[in-house]
């Protein structure tokens, strides 16, 4: 059965999410990738403490840019090296 949401949502109210113990939305954050969890973090303001408990975030290039340009990068590489499959 599900709880119904109070406070109205946005309002600065306490969530189901404030109410757990530290410890579990920790260990859900480290499980995360450092994009997920910094954008979980910009949306809750307890969330945004406990980012800066985490003992490491991974930053990769992928974190930062957009999906396509992998592709692009990918493709500038072929054309230098020669691609794989030719």
């Amino acid at each position: 059965m599900r709880r119904r949401a109070t406070g109205g949502g946005g309002g600065g109210g306490e969530d189901d999410l404030s109410v757990l113990p530290d410890e579990l939305p920790l260990i859900i954050l480290g499980r995360l990738d450092t994009r997920t969890t910094l954008g979980a973090a910009a949306l809750s303001q307890h969330l945004d403490r406990l980012v800066c408990e985490l003992p490491a975030l991974e930053f990769s290039i992928s974190d930062v840019l957009p999906p396509h340009y992998h592709d692009c990068v990918c493709r500038r590489y072929d054309a230098v090296h020669g691609s794989a499959d030719a």
